[in-house]
């Protein structure tokens, strides 16, 4: 079953799929340790999140692929 996640929405806004994102090795905990504005804080927070959502997303695609084409 294809489980309900956050990141589709998130997406959208990011002009990004799952894959995209999973593959961004932008160090984002970093970014947000040298930020000094508010904008880069929220963008790297908002990516952080991402990140981990995608990953979740991408674990549950597979997990249904895998059944669907056993």
């Amino acid at each position: 079953m294809v489980l309900r996640n956050e990141i589709f929405e998130r997406l959208r806004a990011l002009k990004k799929n799952v894959s995209e994102i999973i593959a961004d090795e932008t160090d984002y905990r970093a970014m947000l340790r040298e930020a000094t504005d508010e904008d880069t804080k929220a963008r790297a927070v908002s990516m952080i999140s991402a990140q981990r959502l995608a990953k979740s997303a991408h674990k549950n695609l597979d997990d249904v692929y895998k059944v669907l084409f056993k």
